[in-house]
């Protein structure tokens, strides 16, 4: 993911009226000797809004964040912090009076929450003109929770649905650039990826009958790779590395062994 830096001079604020919401920015210089900045932007729905004022949840309710930090230092190299997520929320729910119910959909209250977001941190150090170092670290996260009651006429809430579903990526990798000459530049590094997920699925087999839920699906499990990789020419790169993988719903553990090359005969044609 890639951001624009903050203002490195003067300080700029924003605010906007959209259809749907309203939006807060800013951006300016932390320390104008240094060169470095922030910027950041907020987003609020005006139903999530009105919410707070009625003290009403149901509708549309959304919000989101994003950010950026630039810290270039004289000898430590250049430091970045950047973020971005969001929460969702939608609440619907029957009308109060039993006899405008026709059909069982018309009986059903539903939730739905949702959240992502991604945070990391940049690094990058060089050593002379010709030669830099670069290490990067991000998380991303994917939430969702969803729910479904439904009401008999005596307006007795029953669950007849329910599922969650989470997901944690993780990522860190670090290289050297060396550019050698005009034809030839090395990039070797390490990089690792672990994905983390967990997940519980509930639904009642009649939703008619207000049968009692069942489970359908249960269970967690991760995924990981780590590599090396380098270009040895300008035509020849290479991926060495081993990757590990954990099912918790087979009981399951994989352990594989990875090695990729890729040769460029022209500039048109890889393989």
């Amino acid at each position: 993911m890639k951001m624009r830096n903050g203002n490195t001079t003067d300080f700029v604020h924003a605010v906007q009226l959209g259809i749907w919401g309203f939006d807060l920015s800013s951006e300016g210089p932390i320390n104008k000797k240094s060169g470095s900045s922030y910027l950041f932007n907020y987003r609020y729905s005006y139903s999530g809004l009105a919410d707070k004022i009625s003290g009403s949840d149901e509708g549309l309710n959304y919000q989101d964040l994003a950010f950026k930090i630039n810290l270039p230092t004289k000898k430590l190299g250049t430091f970045t912090f950047w973020g971005i997520g969001l929460l969702d929320k939608i609440i619907q729910r029957p009308e109060d009076d039993p006899k405008q119910w026709e059909t069982s959909m018309e009986r059903q209250e539903q939730k739905a929450d949702f959240q992502k977001g991604a945070i990391g941190m940049a690094h990058t150090l060089s050593w002379n003109d010709n030669t830099y170092l670069r290490s990067n670290i991000g998380i991303t996260f994917s939430g969702t929770k969803a729910e479904n009651h439904i009401y008999d006429n005596e307006l007795n809430r029953i669950p007849v649905a329910f599922a969650t579903k989470h997901e944690t990526n993780l990522q860190i990798n670090t290289f050297i650039n060396k550019r050698f000459n005009a034809f030839h530049t090395n990039r070797t590094g390490i990089s690792y990826t672990g994905i983390f997920y967990d997940l519980n699925f509930n639904i009642s087999p009649n939703i008619g009958l207000s049968y009692p839920m069942e489970c359908y699906a249960y269970g967690e499990g991760q995924n990981n790779v780590l590599y090396i990789y380098s270009n040895l020419t300008n035509k020849l790169k290479m991926n060495v590395g081993i990757g590990t993988q954990y099912i918790d719903l087979l009981r399951i553990f994989f352990v594989r062994k990875r090695y990729g090359q890729r040769r460029i005969l022209l500039n048109c044609l890889k393989y």
